[in-house]
């Protein structure tokens, strides 16, 4: 994998949203990965994971292996992202991250996932997901940021929501600060987040799969910047 990826920090209620694209090479390479090695696999993550996906019987969340191949290149890549999170957003010049969960979601007519958030092993964390194949019936849609919901529009069906506060329109006009948003699936888009941001994905109707993958990465902070809070780590 070769060619400069380009990052951007959105501001979202006090903390930095990542907002990139995969290489189209890498995002073919993932759909081929879950298609013949992740399938036949068929290792569930369902028994982790709050997604009701189970709708039909191609409906999945699978475990995907980040020691070998396709999955090993991938992680390299996530790491490398996390790590430049960690530096810029933290200000931690010697941290790193560490992806330890990854996982594919082929989701069907409607299939859904509940308001959730991810989790780390470490004290921080960062989570994340990546789309790799969109309906059409969600590509269709308007941009997140555009969304109308009167009249039983189905705009946000299948697009993900970011949910880090209450407010709500009324509350904007009175300048109070954004507490949520839609995203619009699109493949090859890929966000990174503090682990603790609330999200959830509305069911869409329609042919066709959408598929994303999920990941969770741990935060290791060197001793320098933990020294700030005065934290005493042994092994770093």
């Amino acid at each position: 994998m070769s060619g400069e990826i380009k990052a951007n920090f959105k501001p979202l209620g006090g903390f930095a949203l990542m907002d990139t694209e995969i290489p189209e090479a890498l995002v073919e390479q993932l759909n081929n990965y879950i298609d013949y090695d992740v399938i036949k696999e068929d290792v569930s993550m369902s028994d982790r994971l709050v997604g009701q996906l189970n709708r039909t019987e191609n409906s999945k969340q699978l475990q995907m292996d980040m020691t070998i191949g396709t999955g090993k290149i991938f992680k390299t890549f996530l790491d490398g992202l996390g790590t430049a999170y960690v530096q810029n957003q933290m200000g931690d010049a010697g941290g790193r991250a560490d992806t330890v969960d990854l996982w594919s979601n082929d989701a069907y007519e409607g299939d859904w996932q509940p308001l959730h958030m991810h989790g780390s092993q470490t004290p921080a964390g960062l989570s994340g997901f990546a789309y790799l194949q969109v309906p059409d019936s969600i590509a269709a849609g308007p941009p997140g940021y555009q969304v109308d919901l009167n009249n039983a529009s189905g705009q946000v069906d299948g697009y993900t929501q970011l949910v880090w506060g209450n407010t709500n329109v009324q509350d904007l006009l009175q300048l109070k600060p954004q507490g949520q948003a839609y995203i619009k699936p699109e493949v090859g888009k890929m966000l990174l987040f503090p682990c603790w941001l609330y999200h959830q994905v509305g069911p869409f109707f329609g042919e066709g799969m959408r598929r994303s993958i999920a990941f969770n990465l741990n935060i290791h902070n060197s001793p320098e910047y933990l020294a700030r809070f005065k934290v005493n780590v042994i092994g770093v």
